[in-house]
């Protein structure tokens, strides 16, 4: 439709065979540069913000490689946390077993994941969702260069807002 380039964002390649049906796709047209696939490692939450990026990017009227650069980097930098207020997903997946999970439950844990590579890895945990939000505020402060001026978080609930405002609370000291 006369587009000079087109972005396509995917979940890892592990992880989909979204990726590796779209780089077969890019693969069959007659210019295969014109198509620049972003693995973006990440889920709704992440893959979301990418797209919003993107979108701003492209009204900017950026050339092709700056869009590529700067998505490319922003997605290198980014996370994804996840807590989740009871075990049973975990134990549900397999990544717990039954008695993991009975323990984990009965001293009330409070797994704190992060999204690597697409993948779900155990990042923390704690045994109050206060210390969990505790934990990423004082994980961020280290991790962020001293020159930075503003950051985005995206703080997502699912029916656990008492979590999200306590975590915004203390973001916002």
């Amino acid at each position: 439709d006369g587009s000079d380039m087109v972005f396509v964002i995917v979940l890892a390649k592990p992880l989909s065979g979204t990726y590796q049906s779209a780089n077969l796709a890019r693969n069959m047209l007659d210019d295969s540069s014109k198509v620049h696939l972003f693995e973006s490692f990440s889920a709704q939450v992440g893959v979301e913000q990418l797209v919003v990026l993107l979108d701003n990017l492209i009204r900017q009227d950026l050339p092709s490689d700056v869009i590529i650069k700067k998505m490319q980097n922003y997605i290198d930098r980014s996370r994804v946390l996840i807590t989740l207020s009871t075990l049973k997903s975990v134990i549900r997946s397999g990544r717990l077993t039954s008695l993991q999970g009975f323990i984990g439950t009965v001293l009330r844990v409070k797994p704190l994941l992060e999204v690597k590579e697409g993948k779900l890895e155990p990042f923390s945990k704690a045994r109050t969702h206060s210390k969990i939000a505790e934990i990423i505020v004082e994980d961020m402060k280290e991790r962020l260069p001293e020159n930075v001026t503003r950051i985005y978080v995206r703080l997502i609930d699912k029916n656990q807002t008492e979590i999200v405002n306590n975590l915004k609370s203390l973001l916002e000291n």
